[in-house]
């Protein structure tokens, strides 16, 4: 994460952040647009609750 972006009090996100990709080149393939982020190691639990809802994992 580099930096938090202000939004507009009427509509939008309500955390907004900036992050910094070294691995993607162009930003506008990275897929979705709803990225939710977690303080800590979780992937561990994370794949064990995708794997039982039959949710597809990426790891980024």
């Amino acid at each position: 994460m580099v930096e938090n972006i202000a939004v507009p009090p009427a509509g939008g996100c309500v955390v907004s952040v900036m992050v910094e990709l070294g691995w993607v080149k162009d930003l506008l393939d990275y897929p979705g647009f709803h990225q939710i982020f977690f303080y800590g190691d979780h992937k561990r639990d994370l794949s064990a609750f995708a794997q039982l809802y039959g949710i597809e994992r990426v790891l980024v």
